[in-house]
């Protein structure tokens, strides 16, 4: 939560002058899952009326919960699959005028789709280069939780990514996590300053969870407290994108309870995890240390010598409470 969603939502709602999207691909395993997901954000919606867009759809057949679904009926040429139908949904968009498209999670899509259908990943990279390439008012902006050119590359794709600007969102500086902690919770005043240090390094910086803390803070309240406070009853969902059904979700029924199976050997620990006592329990697996290599991507652990920490303090507290128990 370092603020990449709320700032693509954001870029989306606010851009004057075009229309925009935004497309929310986590847990998309495959073309028929971003095609729906396309047609719920919008795209094509505003082409003209609903049979014009059917028209333009026509034949095209997709998977909806696991059945075969036409999306129209019709004769002549038309599309005839999810393929060819993404690719035709998006030019119909940019027949009209600039548009943005605002991609989230696209390397967990890739990812899952690869999973899915060997080169699907590949094949939907290149897709998308050659619609960023072809049509002059096209812009998109990608985002993602991960490295997006550290998945290309894995599915031999780097090529497909190579004409991106890259923007990595980063946590505060630590006078600015201060300064903000400060400017959310102004009670706590410059005679905490030690415990206004102590929210900032507990969360590592990050700018979502020091508000979280700050905005629960009372005057006179000590870190535990505010911590406790937090972390109660009604912050069951806080961590709501690492519950176990959430990452098996994401990141799929192999690699989603190999993460999950990594957060909670690292939870059970007292401070670190040493990187040999993951190894020996990820060995029988053929994933090997990827999914600490994601987290570590991800920005839930940092490597400490020999060992890995949760850079934010609240997740394992949180994971202990809620899913361990």
């Amino acid at each position: 939560r370092i603020g990449k969603t709320t700032l693509l939502r954001a870029l989306v709602e606010e851009t004057a002058g075009r229309r925009a999207y935004y497309v929310n691909l986590g847990g998309v395993v495959d073309i028929d899952g971003l095609f729906m997901r396309m047609v719920q954000a919008g795209v094509g919606r505003q082409r003209g009326t609903l049979e014009q867009l059917g028209e333009l759809l026509s034949g095209v057949t997709v998977k909806v919960a696991g059945v075969s679904m036409p999306l129209a009926v019709s004769e002549g040429k038309a599309p005839t699959n999810a393929w060819e139908g993404l690719e035709a949904l998006i030019q119909s968009e940019v027949e009209r005028g600039e548009v943005l498209l605002g991609l989230d999670e696209v390397p967990w899509m890739l990812r899952n789709m690869e999973s899915t259908r060997a080169n699907s990943g590949r094949r939907l990279a290149a897709v998308l280069r050659y619609l960023r390439q072809s049509l002059p008012n096209l812009r998109m902006v990608l985002t993602g939780s991960t490295d997006l050119f550290q998945t290309a590359r894995a599915m031999g794709a780097s090529a497909e990514v190579n004409d991106l600007k890259v923007f990595s969102l980063r946590g505060l500086t630590m006078p600015s996590a201060i300064k903000l902690c400060l400017d959310t919770a102004p009670a706590l005043g410059e005679s905490a300053a030690e415990d206004v240090l102590h929210m900032v390094t507990l969360v590592g910086d990050n700018p979502h969870w020091i508000r979280v803390l700050a905005e629960a803070a009372r005057p006179g309240d000590a870190v535990a407290d505010i911590v406790e406070r937090v972390l109660g009853p009604q912050g069951r969902w806080l961590f709501e994108e690492f519950h176990p059904t959430n990452l098996r979700a994401r990141l799929g029924e192999d690699l989603g309870p190999a993460v999950t199976e990594v957060i909670n050997l690292c939870a059970s620990q007292a401070e670190a995890t040493p990187l040999a006592e993951l190894k020996q329990m990820l060995s029988a697996s053929h994933f090997g240390m990827e999914p600490v290599y994601l987290l570590m991507d991800m920005g839930v652990l940092e490597r400490d010598g020999e060992s890995v920490r949760f850079i934010n303090q609240l997740l394992p507290e949180w994971w202990r409470r809620y899913i361990a128990a």
